[in-house]
């Protein structure tokens, strides 16, 4: 059973003097509703926390972070520190995460020292944070280069401030002690504080009327624009409006995720890896995977198909998924070879099953997806994965559905379903030749086997696997591209 308790209760000596220092910090003002107008998504099907989110683990209590190799270092107050690149500091992504960690784990285990150490480590975050307009800004307490420009130390981020408001909710509502309520609103009133040169600011409301959660907001006013720290923030920040129903919250939301949807054709380069930033540059396999991921995310999150067809053009245009895995090779058959700037062909006299730490899209490997054997007489070298070499098990390339979408198959194609087992043996169990346009529902989609697969609910093919292809079953849109969208939305 939850109960609030008093802060004399929660709170060690030290942490209580910790929280003297926040609540003299506080900058009381009231804040500044400057922000430019932006352009919000209006459905009655939007906003629904995504359920595969990354949430904090409520069995975890321990100080290391289960996402980050980096562990924490405490510093003289008692705040966990991380080390970047050589420099120790506060890191905002990894304290709020810490911080509503340590609130999961009280929930679930009762244990008070979890809450004191949450309540602690917010209170000292506030207590630094920079005060302004009526705002408090979390600080990355380290400096930060990235393609755009450095980041001195201080500097702040969406991407990190999006934890805080949940944080501050959830431990008002577990101690009673207004002082956190005054703490969401100073964290959340930052968000709606225009892009000032010179001052703290972590959003931006482009010429567009296009609201960016910036991750990278640069002292000298000028903006970044990265689409997976949009998306991550977006995730959070909807995750605190739900928690605590703050409509405030919700239009910040509405407004990013209208600005997701009509730039997911910058972020999306056909053919190849995608863009982190709006300015169409700086690519890597880690970020497309990423990327993949999060566009799938704000489905789930919205229902808007677009967004899920996002991910089905992304994982066509490059390997969306690099996890290590099992690869399960064809013997008798030839199979093509990378290593570096070495080709070669191998033909293993059995079937074999070797693990593989990692897949990629390599350059100049005509787009196909290749991935690294890390056991077997091969080790070291990349294999083409095709319906010979391929991963197995249910996980490669998974994208699952919080609402079944519509797929199509033409006129006269031939549809066939497969149960396929964790091995990626298929086994045929139904086909059928359309003698019209036809429609169906799916809830998930996999690579399997090799090759791209959708899994159908409705209809005489309803739980079976059917193959992925242009001419035959497909996802449809229900909208017009983004980018064709985003060009209309230009010219108003």
């Amino acid at each position: 059973m939850k109960t609030a308790l008093s802060r004399r209760g929660l709170l060690t000596a030290g942490a209580a003097a910790t929280g003297a220092a926040f609540l003299t910090g506080l900058d009381t003002s009231t804040a500044e509703a400057s922000l430019p107008p932006f352009r919000r998504l209006v459905t009655p099907k939007l906003l629904h926390a995504d359920p595969w989110w990354p949430v904090p683990d409520p069995g975890r209590t321990t100080t290391q972070a289960p996402d980050w190799n980096v562990g924490f270092k405490n510093d003289a107050e008692g705040l966990p520190l991380s080390l970047l690149r050589g420099n120790w500091g506060a890191h905002p992504s990894r304290l709020g995460w810490y911080i509503n960690n340590h609130i999961s784990s009280f929930e679930n285990t009762g244990n008070r020292g979890n809450l004191t150490r949450a309540a602690q480590v917010m209170d000292i975050m506030m207590s630094r944070a920079a005060k302004d307009r009526g705002s408090a800004f979390v600080k990355y307490e380290f400096p930060w280069e990235v393609s755009h420009g450095k980041l001195p130390d201080p500097w702040y981020s969406s991407f990190g401030q999006s934890q805080f408001p949940l944080g501050a909710e959830r431990l008002y509502r577990l101690t009673g002690d207004r002082k956190y309520l005054k703490a969401r609103e100073l964290l959340l009133n930052a968000f709606f504080q225009p892009r000032t040169k010179g001052r703290p600011w972590i959003v931006d409301v482009d010429r567009y009327g296009m609201l960016w959660l910036e991750e990278y907001p640069f002292a000298d006013g000028h903006a970044s624009h990265v689409h997976n720290g949009q998306i991550y923030a977006v995730g959070d920040l909807l995750r605190y409006a739900e928690f605590a129903q703050d409509q405030r919250a919700y239009e910040l939301v509405r407004g990013a995720i209208y600005t997701s949807l009509f730039n997911a054709d910058l972020c999306r380069k056909p053919a190849g890896l995608s863009y982190y930033y709006k300015d169409e540059t700086h690519q890597s396999n880690v970020y497309h995977a990423v990327h993949a991921k999060l566009y799938n995310r704000l489905y789930n999150m919205t229902q808007y198909d677009d967004f899920a067809k996002v991910t089905d053009r992304m994982v066509r245009d490059a390997c969306p998924g690099r996890e290590a895995g099992t690869l399960r090779v064809t013997g008798g058959r030839p199979h093509r070879l990378r290593k570096g700037s070495s080709t070669a062909v191998w033909k293993p006299t059995s079937t074999l099953e070797v693990s593989s730490s990692a897949r990629d899209t390599l350059t100049g490997a005509n787009g196909v997806v290749w991935s690294l054997m890390s056991s077997g007489p091969r080790s070291g070298w990349h294999i083409e994965e095709s319906p010979d070499a391929y991963r197995t098990g249910y996980a490669t390339d998974r994208f699952d559905y919080r609402w079944d979408r519509r797929a199509v198959i033409g006129k006269g194609a031939l549809l066939v379903g497969y149960e396929i087992n964790e091995a990626g043996v298929r086994k045929e169990r139904r086909r059928a030749r359309m003698t019209r346009d036809s429609a169906f529902l799916a809830d998930a989609r996999a690579n399997l086997g090799g090759r791209q697969y959708i899994r159908a609910t409705s209809g005489q093919f309803a739980g079976l696997w059917i193959p992925e292809e242009v001419r035959g079953a497909h996802f449809t849109s229900h909208r017009p591209s983004s980018r064709a969208s985003l060009s209309a939305a230009r010219q108003r």
